[in-house]
């Protein structure tokens, strides 16, 4: 068993998922993997390339379950709901929010505070924007405009209606001139759309397949567009993809620009889902089994023996694919293996069951990235494939909405409290000294690709490429003036994004790149 592990944000051979997709809408849903279902939560706490934390908004109640609505509402039985279906939808959702919704510091201002209202973008026709058919989706150098059109004008309100649920508002995309027609849109996250304020900025996931089984934008079915909550930069996500691309397999991430129905709704982080179009990219053959595991505060999620109960595994793994009891099975055995066999003998038990290499290339890039959300410090946020020849790679996922730059000394392996520490001991007991394997990979990754001459041209570019679509956004999270400060490659007007002092620390790129590579290589020298 290969055990992918990934940060989340999937060649050869014909599977499933070349086919179009005949199934059940209850059974299509399961294993449609571009929905966001993390209830309650996204983010927690500070840290260093994860993101705020916080609960959910209109959607429902803080870890409440998805509301099913489509099954009982798709008359036609065709996967979608059209406007006529949605309309009735619509009501039920709207009556169970009453009954779910609650007072609190968690509503549509979250911890932000009032904020005065949005003003309207710019008008924006596709005629109007430069159109880029040659370049790839994820293309660095580009900022591709994508055109949304809803039937109904108060859209933004009807996604709200239907936010943690198993519905999709249609919409027609044009991107490059080319019209997608009947693509499935909802707002994603908890905390980035639970915290901001409705007329502002919120993230999506968008279904390009949602009424044709085939249907892709330049070979993709599913977009994940991040309004780059908490992080100024709006560079977080893409350095993160950028820097562990040539250690692990990761989503790629570049930027676009959304207008929605005529109107400019500025420029979002374009995030690649971890489905099979992603493990087509990086794996012989996309059989296998996914599993989700969401960002919990509660540190437990990681790879700890429950017992033989496939129930408690279920209650902190989600399955991203239909593969039933064998697979629950194997992964079970993969955690007992890990908490249970003598260490002598734990290596090679582990080889045939787990990608011992990639998973301690997973835990460094947490590490020496300062990921506070992921497996090291909260034993969450991550996914899990188990390939074709029953191996399991872990994935993290690359869902980074801020980098904090204040924290550049955090400890390099382990955590104060009792709790973390023995959820963590799934993990590091994978090899005898995992701790210093572990951090022979933090000292090459810091070595190799965290050195600030090499990563500044990269912002530079991303910069420049970014600031008049930053500039004319009428709805963004953060200033322009935060946002000149911290992409700044000059060493002045980076130190003007903070203070460089314990109380209004220096926020800037370049001061979290050049403080946390001295420090790690300072922590990992060999003594």
């Amino acid at each position: 068993m290969a055990l992918l592990l990934t940060t989340a944000a999937q060649p050869p051979g014909r599977d499933d998922s070349e086919r179009p997709d005949r199934r059940p809408p209850e059974q299509r849903d399961r294993d449609r993997d571009d929905r966001d279902r993390e209830p309650g939560r996204e983010r927690f706490g500070p840290g260093g390339f994860g993101g705020p934390g916080g609960f959910a908004g209109r959607g429902g109640p803080p870890g409440g379950e998805q509301r099913k609505l489509l099954k009982e509402f798709d008359r036609d039985e065709n996967g979608w709901l059209n406007r006529e279906e949605r309309a009735e939808a619509r009501k039920a959702a709207q009556q169970q929010q009453e009954g779910q919704r609650r007072p609190g510091p968690f509503g549509r201002g979250g911890f932000r505070g009032e904020r005065e209202p949005a003003k309207p973008g710019a008008q924006v026709r596709p005629g109007e924007v430069a159109s880029y058919p040659e370049a790839e989706l994820y293309d660095h150098s580009v900022v591709r405009t994508l055109f949304f059109e809803f039937e109904n004008e108060d859209w933004e309100q009807e996604l709200e209606d239907f936010h943690n649920t198993d519905v999709d508002v249609p919409a027609t995309m044009i991107v490059d001139g080319k019209r997608y027609e009947n693509v499935g849109m909802r707002f994603r996250g908890m905390s980035s759309y639970g915290m901001v304020p409705a007329g502002y900025k919120r993230s999506f996931n968008v279904s390009v397949d949602l009424a044709e089984d085939d249907q892709r934008l330049y070979g993709y079915r599913t977009l994940n567009l991040l309004n780059s909550h908490g992080d100024p930069t709006f560079l977080s996500t893409v350095l993160y993809s950028k820097i562990a691309s040539p250690y692990i397999p990761v989503p790629q991430a570049n930027h676009v620009h959304v207008v929605i129905n005529g109107e400019s709704w500025g420029v979002y982080v374009n995030v690649q889902q971890f489905n099979k179009d992603f493990l087509a990219e990086h794996f012989e053959s996309t059989k296998g089994t996914r599993w989700k595991v969401s960002g919990s505060p509660r540190a437990d999620g990681g790879l700890r023996y429950l017992g033989d109960d496939l129930d408690e595994y279920k209650q902190r793994f989600e399955m991203k694919s239909n593969d039933g009891r064998k697979a629950w099975n194997r992964l079970v055995e993969l955690c007992r293996t890990l908490n249970e066999t003598p260490l002598e003998e734990l290596e090679s038990a582990l080889e045939p069951m787990l990608d011992i290499d990639s998973t301690l290339k997973f835990l460094a890039l947490d590490v020496a990235l300062v990921n506070s959300d992921g497996y090291w410090t909260r034993a969450s946020d991550y996914s899990l494939f188990l390939d074709k020849d029953k191996r399991a790679i872990a994935e993290a996922k690359l869902v980074v909405e801020r980098i904090e730059k204040a924290v550049t000394e955090i400890a390099l392996i382990g955590r104060a409290d009792e709790t973390a520490a023995e959820v963590k001991v799934s993990v590091d007991r994978a090899v005898g000294e995992v701790d210093s394997a572990v951090l022979q990979y933090v000292r090459q990754i810091a070595e190799e690709s965290l050195h600030w001459d090499d990563v500044a041209p990269f912002v530079t570019q991303q910069a420049q490429l970014l600031q008049p679509y930053v500039a004319a956004d009428t709805r963004r999270l953060t200033s322009l003036e935060e946002f000149e400060a911290s992409t700044s490659v000059n060493e002045q007007s980076a130190q003007d994004s903070g203070g460089g002092t314990a109380a209004e620390p220096d926020n800037s790129l370049r001061s979290f790149f050049e403080k946390r590579r001295a420090f790690l290589l300072e922590a990992t020298e060999p003594k």
